[in-house]
């Protein structure tokens, strides 16, 4: 299975602001590894939030928090097994303040009226 990784504009943006980008990118192609050689290794790594997306459908979101030294990164992880792959789309690099808010964001703009509001 191979591992794709996408990032949107505001991700690429994040990341230029960081002094020591290689490290980002090192951390996050050594965590990805273990999509590959122990999923349950790779889902403990990721972080919960307190903000709880509910879909439509029975729908499960497929947005995660990641650590990374002092930093948060959300992201997702959808596997396509038509074309046997994994694909991690990579949307911000936050502050630990500042990741609610931009998961919220983050989901809004995902899942649009596909979320069950409480």
């Amino acid at each position: 299975m191979d591992i794709l990784f996408e990032s949107i504009a505001d991700f690429e943006s994040d990341l230029n602001t960081i002094k020591d980008k290689n490290k980002i990118i090192t951390e996050l192609n050594k965590i990805s590894f273990y999509l590959i050689t122990d999923k349950k290794e790779f889902y403990r790594l990721l972080k919960p939030t307190k903000y709880k997306i509910k879909l439509k459908n029975n729908l499960i979101s497929t947005l995660y928090i990641l650590k990374i030294k002092d930093l948060r990164i959300i992201l997702s992880v959808d596997e396509d097994p038509i074309f046997n792959q994994i694909i991690i789309t990579l949307y911000r690099i936050v502050k630990p303040y500042e990741y609610e808010k931009a998961f919220k964001s983050i989901s809004k703009k995902l899942y649009n009226d596909m979320i069950i509001e409480d």
